[in-house]
């Protein structure tokens, strides 16, 4: 046997030998070109159908870690982007220092009519202090409200004349109380809004959602890697199958809407003449 017909011999041997095949893998599909909503589905699906066939047999826990954690960081990026829980308690406080700087407001103009001397004097002096920062405190825009209420607070609380006033008035006290306590849960819950809104910017939902593509693909690439080494074993094929279905809808969704842009594209540009 000569040198050529060795090799040729030894290579038939191999692929009998081993019946050296490709394996089915994971089909492809261009995350970057989802929607936000598409995205974090298309994530927490897939996670679903690794879960379900067993990421520990199927050896890619550190990847279905490292994608779950990041496929949460979006959801909570993407539910403040699209609107914070702290807004809807934003809106009660708001209304609870309306409540009470207008209740205010009315107490002291029905005591200023009091009868008695002492009652009137120190509700007139409170009542003028007030109507230095305007009429229609309540309706004033959420920063300026809580900048003219913490000022009436401090001065109630701070100059001595004032606050013997406040003292002197029946229930007053109360009162003030209760609008420092509703303006400065207003105030620290707005600052959270601001912090919240600050972390659900766009740059960092897209720098998120890089980390998330790549996750994937890490995961993706695991399975592929393994399907192949293990010659298509269970879970693989399993898993594989249900991966490529849902790829399949999502893909379906990104051409469909590719489609439509082209058409739209299309029918702005005029008719060539014949």
């Amino acid at each position: 046997m000569n040198k050529v017909e060795y090799y040729f011999y030894a290579v038939i041997f191999i692929i009998k030998q081993f019946k050296i095949k490709k394996m089915k893998q994971i089909t492809g599909i261009d995350l970057s070109k989802l929607q936000n909503p598409e995205f974090l589905q298309f994530n927490r699906n897939a996670l679903k159908i690794v879960f379900d066939n067993n990421k520990t047999i199927l050896k890619v826990v550190a990847e279905y870690d490292a994608l779950e954690k990041l496929t949460n960081d979006i959801a909570a990026l993407f539910k403040t982007d699209t609107g914070s829980d702290i807004t809807d308690e934003l809106v009660t406080l708001d209304i609870r220092r309306d409540d009470a700087v207008t209740g205010i407001g009315f107490y002291l103009d029905a005591l200023s009519r009091h009868n008695d001397a002492a009652i009137r004097a120190n509700a007139n002096l409170l009542v003028q202090e007030i109507r230095l920062y305007g009429t229609g405190i309540a309706r004033l825009s959420y920063q300026n409200e809580t900048a003219t209420i913490t000022s009436i607070v401090d001065k109630f609380n701070n100059d001595t004349t004032l606050k013997a006033a406040v003292t002197a008035l029946p229930l007053l006290t109360d009162w003030v109380t209760e609008l420092k306590t509703a303006n400065n849960l207003f105030d620290t819950k707005y600052v959270a809004r601001a912090v919240e809104q600050g972390a659900a910017s766009p740059d960092t939902i897209r720098a998120k959602r890089l980390e998330a593509m790549q996750a994937y693909y890490d995961l993706r690439d695991m399975i592929n890697g393994y399907a192949t080494t293990t010659k298509g074993a269970v879970p693989y094929p399993a898993t594989i199958n249900s991966i490529n279905a849902l790829i399949d809808d999502y893909n379906t969704v990104i051409n469909q809407r590719a489609a439509l842009a082209a058409k739209a594209r299309t029918g702005d540009k005029p008719v060539a003449d014949n």
